[in-house]
């Protein structure tokens, strides 16, 4: 491997055409130092035609000596193929965490079309090949989701968790449609996951249904004639036959028990499943403070700082809650937080020994309460 350093004409050298780091961004102050003190480190170049070289790695450099008007730049002059020079261009903005992901994501492409296999391209460049895998997958993105990552609009954890629709661009169009779906990109892609499971569950059930009415045999008629009756009905008069007046209710019982089970089953996978964080935590906020009881209720409201609504019945406490709740996440957390505080505290009133009151004041000491002792000396 021939290196040569040498001054080069500013004119002969150009920036490459295919350079990973899509904008030099402002070079002014890098100019003006190039001016006072000229180029401290030489740019590194490969020939690529008679008097020609193309730039490896300095590219901020030289626009920054063709701002300050240099004639000349002090160069590296390397023999490199298509390959090498494109690892040299990666890694040297790599170490300098110059790149966007999609930059990254794209060099990492190139070298992989070069021939290099992810296991050795994450060897050479020093990443994981999960690392390399997960950055080239970004590619797979629609477009309009690769830009946003170019520019910093989207993170790189949305993007991936976007990743799960790459098959399906019509579904990421919608999602980031939504300026909700936009605070918590992950969450509305796991209940769009959820959503779409379950309608290929029903439209599975439906088909397994329509097929079982198909298969069964139409025993209402004989032959194309007349509906054979039942047996013994043509021995009854219409609106003579008995009927049990507990059998419409036996039945809707049984349709109750039916669809309990069914939703226990499914809970039992959901509990399995990845639900998001947030979704959970609405659950159990709504759950949690619609059984508040009124004494624990009166308490939380005291701790929020909030006034009781007007209630059917006087001032109703756990509506006040409620509503606080409805308000925002932090609020919602927050009335979380007071309802069980007030559960803790009510206990401690009541019966300082049980549990419950033993954790609540193990709690609040947590978090700085000095809390007196209240025990006294027999004499």
């Amino acid at each position: 491997m021939t290196l040569m350093l040498t001054m080069l004409p500013i004119d002969l050298v150009v920036a490459a055409e295919d350079n990973l780091r899509r904008r030099t961004g402002d070079v002014r102050d890098l100019a003006a130092s190039i001016m006072a003190v000229g180029i401290i480190e030489p740019l590194l170049v490969s020939p690529i035609a008679e008097d020609r070289y193309v730039i490896v790695a300095g590219h901020r450099r030289y626009a920054a000596a063709v701002k300050a008007g240099l004639a000349e730049v002090p160069c590296t002059v390397r023999q490199l193929s298509d390959a090498e020079r494109v690892e040299i261009m990666l890694v040297e903005n790599l170490q300098r965490s110059d790149l966007t992901p999609i930059e990254e994501a794209s060099g990492y492409f190139r070298l992989v079309e070069h021939g290099m296999t992810q296991k050795e391209l994450a060897r050479r460049i020093g990443r994981s090949a999960r690392h390399v895998a997960a950055r080239l997958a970004l590619l797979e993105l629609p477009k309009t989701v690769q830009d946003e990552l170019q520019s910093g609009a989207m993170t790189v954890a949305d993007g991936q968790a976007l990743l799960v629709f790459r098959g399906q661009p019509e579904v990421i169009e919608r999602l980031l449609a939504d300026e909700w779906n936009r605070r918590d990109i992950e969450r509305a892609v796991l209940r769009e996951q959820h959503r779409q499971e379950a309608a290929k569950a029903n439209a599975e059930r439906r088909g397994a249904a329509e097929a079982q009415r198909a298969a069964e045999p139409d025993d209402t008629s004989d032959e194309g004639g007349d509906p054979v009756p039942a047996k013994g009905a043509g021995t009854q008069e219409p609106g003579l036959r008995r009927q049990d007046p507990m059998a419409e209710e036996r039945a809707r019982a049984k349709a109750r028990n039916q669809a309990s089970k069914a939703r226990i089953e499914f809970t039992r996978a959901l509990i399995e499943r990845r639900v998001p964080k947030g979704d959970a935590i609405a659950l159990i906020a709504v759950q949690v403070l619609a059984d508040l009881s009124a004494a624990h209720a009166r308490i939380a409201c005291a701790m929020l700082g909030i006034e009781p609504i007007e209630g059917r019945f006087g001032p109703d406490h756990r509506g006040a809650i409620e509503a606080h709740a409805a308000s925002g996440a932090t609020a919602r957390d927050r009335a979380l937080l007071a309802a069980a505080l007030a559960i803790g505290e009510e206990s401690t009133k009541c019966n300082a020994t049980s549990a419950t009151a033993q954790r609540h004041v193990e709690f609040l000491a947590t978090y700085g309460l000095d809390q007196p002792d209240t025990t006294t000396e027999r004499r």
